[in-house]
């Protein structure tokens, strides 16, 4: 069981199934999205609510989250995992570092004083195939710790300053609030047009960037022309 000062957990069956067990003492919380919960011992208490108001459900499920938020209270152990194949990494916020954006349905659970929303990515996150807002972790007046699934293998890559990570925009899956970060094409109009890369991120460094091994879009673009193929 790993253990921080925040929660004790422990990552299973990683990197391509991954599920997240968290051990809760009596009256220690975590939140989860809905639906996320795979199963916990008879002992946790369950209650679901839109944490933060009607306002912040709202903003959740602009950025693909989840409405309404489960509250799990221990004692005992509950176990989350994603809906797709894929591994899970910690992630540590506060307010002085800053927040989290993440890639639609990357949020699985974290520490009951986080604040789960959205943020406008405008223009350039909807062309780049992320749709108008991200979400958006933060975490209120002291640290906080969440678990983050991707689809596929997790890739940590530390930009230094001065230079730029390129990745498709499907793959994206988190960064800090702070990075620097653009839409933009690969090579010239051929290689646009004809390359199959169409538009990727672009991420300024000093910046730490998550990726992942396999893009939801491009899954569900196969699954479109299996279906109409038949």
């Amino acid at each position: 069981m790993s253990k921080s000062t925040l929660l004790r957990y422990q990552i299973h069956d990683a990197p391509s199934f991954a599920s997240v067990e968290v051990d809760l003492g009596p009256g220690e919380e975590v939140i989860a999205e809905a639906g996320a919960m795979a199963y916990m011992d008879g002992t946790v208490e369950m209650k679901t609510s839109a944490k933060g108001g009607v306002f912040r459900g709202i903003k959740r499920a602009l950025s693909g989250e989840s409405f309404f938020v489960n509250t799990f209270t221990g004692p005992g152990k509950v176990t989350f995992a994603s809906g797709l194949p894929g591994d899970i990494v910690p992630l540590s916020v506060s307010p002085s570092t800053g927040g989290w954006i993440l890639s639609k349905d990357a949020f699985l659970a974290g520490t009951s004083n986080l604040d789960v929303s959205s943020k406008s990515g405008g223009l350039k996150s909807m062309i780049g195939g992320e749709g108008l807002f991200l979400t958006h972790v933060r975490a209120k007046e002291m640290e906080g710790l969440f678990f983050a699934s991707g689809y596929g293998a997790i890739h940590k890559h530390e930009v230094p300053d001065g230079q730029s990570l390129v990745v498709d925009t499907g793959l994206f899956m988190a960064t800090s609030e702070r990075t620097e970060y653009k839409i933009s094409k690969v090579g010239g109009m051929k290689s646009f047009l004809f390359g199959g890369e169409g538009f990727v991120m672009r991420f300024f460094g000093p910046a730490i960037v998550l990726t992942q091994s396999r893009s939801l879009p491009d899954l569900a673009a196969l699954m479109s022309q299996y279906i109409t193929s038949k």
